[in-house]
């Protein structure tokens, strides 16, 4: 989401939108976010602050009508080391009225924590 409007997000995102980012994740980053702004930015604003990264998606998936699960690589920077950082991902995508109801995702996080050492 770094960048991004709030009005991106609004139209993508559904109003009771929920997250969960990978336990273990460091700065506590991981676990569940019980709304649409909480996620954007206590979730998605603190990666953005402290990397500078963006995922490479290799492959989407349409599970069916309601998810999608996409896979790839967060690849850039940890601001604060200036170190690489190149960590798998998969998403979870629940789709309802056409918007984006939740995210789960699943990272290598320790790829993240070594590049904050």
């Amino acid at each position: 989401m770094r960048g991004e409007s709030t009005e991106s997000a609004d139209a993508l995102l559904a109003d009771d939108f929920t997250g969960h980012l990978t336990d273990g994740l460091p700065l506590q980053l991981g676990g569940d976010y019980a709304s649409r702004d909480d996620m954007i930015n206590r979730g998605w604003g603190r990666v953005g602050r402290t990397f500078d990264m963006h995922p490479e998606v290799d492959r989407i998936y349409a599970v069916n009508d309601t998810l999608l699960v996409g896979r790839g690589y967060y690849v850039g920077i940890a601001l604060p080391a200036g170190k690489p950082v190149r960590a798998a991902f998969a998403h979870f995508w629940t789709i309802q009225d056409g918007r984006f109801a939740s995210v789960y995702q699943v990272t290598d996080s320790a790829a993240w924590e070594r590049a904050l050492s």
